[in-house]
């Protein structure tokens, strides 16, 4: 099979591609236009070799529809700069894409450019996989490098850059978790989220009941200091002779 430099291949794919009817140029719709003027930039900017630009405006483009031919672009400018997860990414829309437009022009050669793409960074990436606890708590929030990771790839092997890697984790009344590791190309690793939970201040007991026929201690009441009274018919001689 014929194999096209990547500027040519790209431009015959896009030639092809879009090729329409007088009629049917005619009612193209403003974004369409729009995205067409967007992938002649990036075409431009790559071939001057600002690929950041290319992307920034291809992007774009595949905002407004995204196509097989697209994709490859975008794969293709992504591994130029080193984005290679990005490249990987693109590449494999690009296979899934292709694959299922059967009236797509130039399919296989379409295929063919975004498999080697896919084939050429799927070696240079490193993969992970995130264990959460079964079941996981309520509340999980895992970060990768700081970025939240989505709960659809907990338990789930996924590509990133290869180099320095931390994941940390936290969910309400566990104490947090933190693994720091350094993940070399093609490498595949597993992080298990080993999750404690919080320790919790035991409450002071109440007091013991007191024991059965136990009775409380009450203080006798204190004496009387009300004068007492003199008996009645008797005089007062007495009582002061005897005082004396």
């Amino acid at each position: 099979m014929t194999r096209w430099p990547p500027h040519a291949l790209f431009a015959r794919v896009l030639v092809i591609a879009s090729a329409l009817a007088p009629r049917a140029r005619a009612q193209l719709a403003s974004d369409d236009i729009a995205r067409r003027a967007l992938i002649r930039e990036a075409q431009d900017a790559s071939r001057r070799g600002d690929h950041l630009a290319a992307i920034e405006r291809a992007t774009r483009a595949a905002q407004l529809r995204a196509t097989p031919s697209i994709q490859y672009f975008l794969a293709r400018e992504h591994r130029s700069v080193g984005h290679l997860v990005e490249a990987l990414a693109y590449a494999g829309e690009c296979v899934s894409a292709a694959t299922a437009d059967v009236s797509l022009h130039n399919r296989a050669v379409v295929i063919e450019a975004c498999r080697e793409v896919e084939a050429s960074v799927a070696s240079r990436v490193a993969r992970l996989t995130v264990r959460p606890p079964a079941p996981a708590p309520a509340g999980l929030r895992v970060l990768v490098n700081g970025a939240p990771l989505a709960d659809a790839l907990l338990g789930v092997e996924y590509p990133l850059a290869a180099g320095d890697v931390r994941v940390t984790a936290e969910a309400p009344g566990f104490i947090s978790f933190s693994r720091a590791l350094s993940l070399a190309e093609g490498q595949t690793e597993a992080v298990v989220l080993a999750l404690d939970p919080e320790a919790v201040a035991p409450s002071a007991p109440p007091p013991p009941p007191p024991p059965p026929g136990h009775v409380e201690a009450t203080a006798p009441p204190p004496p009387s200091t009300r004068p007492v009274a003199a008996p009645r018919g008797a005089g007062v001689g007495p009582w002061v002779t005897a005082g004396g």
